[in-house]
């Protein structure tokens, strides 16, 4: 999984393939009391500096038609985002300080045969 900055060609990978599909207990008790009050999850918000192993995540809800945040650990946000398909939206900091900036000599190095 990766997100992708089109204007700016950056690419940050995310490495969840061991652990896509299954969301942890925790996270399951927490949908399931979201669910019973109302509050639905709209989507999912990266942000802040990337001085830690990861960046600040929130799951953003609407309650009483408003939208709160709720922070929540990076994983399992991205696994949320995967199985809910909510929309996950990321800094530009972010994608700039972790990500691989795309250029015309990185394509051609990649698709070059040995």
């Amino acid at each position: 999984m990766y997100f992708y900055n089109r204007e700016n060609k950056i690419v940050f990978p995310v490495d969840v393939d061991k652990v896509y599909d299954c969301i942890s207990e925790p996270v399951k008790i927490l949908l399931g009391v979201l669910s019973v009050a109302g509050i639905h999850i709209v989507g999912i918000q990266i942000s802040g500096s990337m001085s830690e192993d990861k960046p600040n995540t929130y799951l953003i809800a609407e309650i009483n038609s408003e939208l709160s945040k709720i922070q929540t650990d990076f994983f399992e946000s991205i696994k949320l985002a995967a199985n809910l398909k909510i929309p996950i939206m990321i800094e530009e900091n972010i994608l700039t300080f972790q990500g691989i900036k795309i250029t015309k000599e990185l394509l051609e190095n990649s698709l070059a045969i040995d």
